[in-house]
């Protein structure tokens, strides 16, 4: 009775297991791994391992995401979970839907001080209609009517 108690303690034990609020997304999956090896899950150990590593993800919308797509590997799903984590680690402030990501772009670029208003480009790069000229003149140098030349830095 000990040992089938105890595969029952094991089989709760993979199944309730969740990725924690700071586990980085490799340390999970080892986990739930061993977990599953100490479980004989038998020939769907693969299959029951994705939808449990997938359930357990703290991560709402690549989960709900993940889960659409039934035909994906481990190894596509582990690819998947390493760059959505690496994007969070690196931009945790910003929204992982691309509409917020396109529109922060957007923002970033508007209050830059290299804008078409030519606070950032030198006179010679852009035409009168403030658009970038396709082919100007020495681009350290801009003539002035009676032969002066204003330099700029690049």
């Amino acid at each position: 009775m000990g040992t089938k108690s105890n595969s029952h303690l094991l089989h709760h034990v993979f199944f309730t297991r969740t990725q924690a609020e700071r586990e980085s997304f490799n340390a999970y999956l080892i986990e739930l791994k061993k977990l599953a090896k100490r479980c004989n899950l038998g020939v769907q150990e693969e299959e029951i391992l994705k939808f449990s590593l997938i359930s357990g993800l703290k991560n709402t919308e690549l989960r709900e995401s993940l889960f659409k797509f039934p035909e994906l590997t481990m190894d596509q799903i582990s690819e998947r979970c390493r760059i959505s984590e690496q994007f969070a680690k690196y931009s945790p402030s910003q929204s992982h839907d691309p509409v917020s990501m396109v529109e922060a772009v957007h923002s970033r670029a508007m209050t830059s001080r290299h804008t078409y208003q030519g606070q950032g480009f030198p006179p010679h790069v852009l035409n009168e209609n403030r658009q970038f000229r396709p082919h100007a003149p020495n681009q350290s140098q801009q003539r002035y009517p009676h032969g002066q030349t204003q330099q700029y830095p690049h």
